[in-house]
C-alpha cells in the first residue's frame, strides 16, 4: 500500500467517524485488530454496538466503487473481529443490546468526501 493510499484510508476513515459522530453515534474505538481480522470503527448506535467497515475509492480510481470491494471473505473477517471484540471483555462496560455491521463506501478526490451509508449491511 502506498503513502498515498494510507493517507486517503485515513481521510475516508476521519470524514465516515465524523459523518457517524453527526447523526448521533458515539464513538468507541477505531482500527480495533483482532486475529484474522480489523474493524475500521465501533460505536454506540443508542444501545446498539455498530461495526463499521469504511472503504474507499479516488477519483483515480473510476472503475472500482468501494461497494465492490466488500466481498464475504471480508465480512466473515469482519464478523470474526467483532466477536473477539465482544468475547475479550472489550465490550463489557458498553451496556449494548444488538450488534449490527454498518459499511461506510467514501468516494475522495473531489473536494470534500462523499459518503455513502449502509446500516446493518450485512448479518
Amino acid at each position: 500500500m502506498t503513502v498515498n493510499r494510507r493517507a486517503e484510508g485515513a481521510l475516508a476513515e476521519k470524514a465516515a467517524l465524523d459523518f457517524l459522530i453527526n447523526k448521533g453515534m458515539r464513538h468507541v474505538a477505531s482500527n480495533y485488530h483482532a486475529p484474522g481480522g480489523e474493524i475500521d470503527l465501533i460505536l454506540l448506535d443508542g444501545d446498539e454496538l455498530v461495526f463499521a467497515e469504511v472503504r474507499s475509492t479516488s477519483k483515480d480510481s473510476p472503475l472500482v466503487s468501494p461497494e465492490d470491494t466488500v466481498r464475504h471473505v471480508k465480512q466473515g473477517r469482519l464478523k470474526a473481529a467483532a466477536n473477539h471484540f465482544i468475547e475479550s471483555g472489550a465490550a463489557e462496560d458498553l451496556n449494548f443490546g444488538d450488534a449490527r455491521f454498518d459499511f461506510l463506501a467514501v468516494r475522495t478526490g473531489l473536494g470534500k468526501p462523499q459518503i455513502t451509508h449502509y446500516p446493518d449491511a450485512f448479518r
